[in-house]
């Protein structure tokens, strides 16, 4: 093996029962010297990419920050979807069809018992079941 790949770092993404299709989740090789892409901050520029077709917060102790101001950021962006999802309540707001600075044409909140499906055909077959959450 050589010392590049010896000090390379592979992240694994979570796979939970929860999710019905695993299509989406990709490993992500990080060479060394690279910034873990899990712990890296985006700016507004990197969110007008057309390849981000959702955005998925869990929050915690962020959640007015997550459904107020972050969630803002993704409808100027032009984020198609966003979820922000309350871990510890297993509840989500669901943003659709943004707008600029008008935010969100369609917001729905969802319960427990809820099913999370994306609109983007590339996610067809993905669900996220609240309840399942750990």
């Amino acid at each position: 093996m050589r010392e590049t790949e010896r000090a390379a770092k592979t992240i694994e993404p979570p796979r939970p029962s929860s999710c019905q299709d695993h299509r989406a989740a990709k490993t992500i090789h990080v060479p060394p010297g690279r910034e873990d892409p899990a712990l890296r901050r985006f700016s507004a520029e990197d969110l007008r990419r057309p390849e981000i077709l959702l955005v998925i917060e869990v929050a915690a102790s962020s959640l007015a920050y997550d459904l107020g101001r972050k969630a803002r950021l993704y409808a100027r962006s032009g984020i198609a979807e966003s979820w922000v999802i309350a871990a510890q309540e297993r509840q989500a707001r669901v943003h659709r069809g943004p707008r600029g600075e008008a935010g969100y044409a369609e917001i729905r909140d969802h319960g427990p018992d809820s099913v999370l499906v994306p609109r983007a055909d590339l996610l067809a077959g993905v669900t996220v079941p609240l309840a399942d959450l750990v």
